[in-house]
């Protein structure tokens, strides 16, 4: 199968983020298809979501939830919004989502799935808000200019490492062996992996929600969505040095952290996205 070489895209003073960046990257020394994806979309009111998904045996289903996710996203908020239902919006467009896979790729998504994580950025009472929602082990992480807090973690990983997950998966009667489900799937959370759906795969997503600080002298964030590419392979103290190192430059920070994940031997498909925020900025910068 011909792969592609890695992509490495920039863009500046969209409506509602400052900058962000996509380094995508197939690693085609160890890996012979690209199962990695990525989406950004901006609604007319000024929200977007962006998020990273890594599917596993197979491109069917990530391809599809990758072309379909973003709209039924923006379609549920749009009837859950007036409510204050946002989380409950999320949750619903997951689910959602797996039900279609589920409905019209039945064939298809029986040993097939993808793990996902999204960030919704939008203004709430005066305030940028991110939510964050995910299945599976594609992590985020949030990082706050001229600061020494650490990076917060948006994600919670689903996999047998997580307690409550794998107690969960045991209560259906699933065995867990070299901490997969039947010895087969790694991640507890995806969309499809249709036979695997009566032994505790779901597509449920943890969701959270973080208000930005507009308080601090510099109130910038970086948002890092990252495929298990970059995580289980890099230390996280050497991704926090990548970032504060290159924290004004989206594009950087995406093309250094790609370089870590190979320097630290990543065997896997690559994809890292950052996202930066300026909580301070509450109009859509309209792009000429």
């Amino acid at each position: 199968m011909f792969l592609r070489a890695a992509q490495h895209k920039s863009w500046e003073n969209t409506h509602t983020v400052q900058q962000y960046s996509i380094y995508n990257d197939p690693n085609i020394a160890h890996r012979d298809q690209m199962e990695d994806a990525y989406f950004y979309e901006e609604s007319d009111n000024g929200e977007c979501v962006f998020g990273v998904l890594d599917g596993h045996n197979g491109q069917t289903v990530v391809e599809y939830v990758t072309k379909s996710l973003p709209a039924l996203i923006f379609a549920n908020l749009k009837k859950m919004d007036s409510k204050g239902l946002v989380e409950e919006a999320l949750k619903s467009a997951f689910l959602e989502m797996d039900e279609k896979i589920s409905n019209e790729m039945t064939a298809k998504a029986q040993e097939t799935g993808s793990t996902c994580t999204i960030c919704l950025v939008r203004i709430e009472n005066g305030q940028k808000v991110i939510y964050t929602a995910n299945i599976g082990d594609t992590c985020a992480f949030l990082y706050e200019q001229n600061t020494a807090n650490p990076a917060t973690e948006l994600t919670i990983t689903h996999r047998a490492a997580n307690n409550e997950e794998k107690e969960r998966v045991k209560a259906t009667g699933a065995f867990i062996s070299m901490d997969r489900i039947d010895g087969k799937l790694e991640v507890f959370r995806a969309f499809g992996d249709l036979k695997l759906k009566k032994k505790g795969v779901i597509a449920e997503p943890s969701v959270s929600r973080v208000v930005l600080n507009t308080s601090n002298e510099s109130p910038v964030y970086n948002i890092v969505l990252a495929c298990d590419g970059l995580w289980d392979f890099a230390k996280m103290n050497d991704i926090d040095a990548v970032v504060k190192k290159n924290f004004n430059h989206a594009g950087n920070v995406a093309m250094e952290l790609r370089n870590l994940a190979k320097s630290s031997r990543s065997r896997d498909n690559i994809t890292v996205m950052t996202v930066q925020i300026d909580a301070s900025i509450l109009e859509s910068n309209i792009l000429g």
